[in-house]
């Protein structure tokens, strides 16, 4: 029990490298089981989730397999909110800084 009612958000971390999955169908039976489930309305655990971290390579070494593609779906399927950067201050092949 929380000392104050509703004022509780998840924070979730995925990365392309992390899962195996090889259609947009189970990267979102993953993603409902690991965290997505908290998205369920009238739930005693129903609360918000913010993807704080998330990533694929910025090389695009693994774009083909569609991960991207399908986790930006999921995204916006649900309405979820996120963030992007880079902690290492370069650009995506990391010929400049930023």
């Amino acid at each position: 029990q929380l000392p104050v009612a509703d004022r509780l958000v998840y924070s979730a971390h995925d990365y392309s490298w992390s899962q195996s999955v090889g259609s947009q169908h189970e990267l979102n039976q993953l993603l409902d089981k690991q965290w997505g489930y908290l998205l369920e309305e009238d739930q005693p655990y129903t609360a918000p989730v913010w993807i704080s971290e998330w990533g694929d390579w910025h090389d695009g070494r693994n774009f083909a397999s569609g991960w991207w593609p399908w986790f930006e779906a999921y995204l916006r399927a649900r309405d979820l909110e996120w963030a992007y950067w880079r902690g290492d201050g370069t650009e995506s092949r990391g010929t400049s800084r930023t």
